[in-house]
């Protein structure tokens, strides 16, 4: 007859085998691992005719639907900044620039001008951040930033 140790120590194995499993299968539904999907964006020049829902055909053979056709309002309404690459790798950067972006636009009416000034603010914080070595991003120390960048890169239509 096993001992009762024996049946302890096989419960919480199969315990934290379950526990993982479950893990498993949240983190992948969450980002789409177990999923039959593939995400293709493609811009074309003229959509005419084109429709959601419409087939979408590889070498002959349907390989999935149209399920949304975006539009921009204006054909200059499209704009591209590089900036230099830095070597620091952070969390939230995309909200500040989200949040710098609207308030930009908001205050300009300009999309070009508003990704100029939200980029330029954001690539001096992190900057600062990446100088000072820190993870963390550095809002107050680096908080003139938003109003002042150090450098400003301009938005190129494309």
């Amino acid at each position: 007859m096993p001992s009762a140790r024996l049946i302890g120590v096989g419960v919480f194995v199969i315990g934290g085998l379950l526990i993982f499993a479950l893990g498993l299968f949240m983190i992948g539904d969450r980002r789409s691992l177990f999923a039959d999907l593939f995400v293709v964006n493609a811009e074309f020049a003229q959509v005419a005719g084109l429709r959601d829902g419409a087939a979408v055909r590889v070498n002959g053979m349907e390989a999935g639907e149209v399920t949304d056709i975006l539009i921009p309002a204006s054909p200059a309404g499209r704009f591209r900044v590089r900036t230099p690459k830095l070597p620091i790798s952070v969390n939230g950067a995309g909200d500040a620039i989200a949040a710098l972006f609207f308030a930009h636009y908001l205050r300009t009416g300009s999309a070009a001008e508003a990704l100029s000034r939200a980029a330029s603010s954001i690539f001096g914080l992190l900057k600062r951040t990446a100088d000072a070595g820190s993870r963390e991003i550095l809002l107050i120390d680096a908080q003139d930033e938003f109003v002042n960048p150090s450098r400003v890169f301009a938005a190129d239509s494309i």
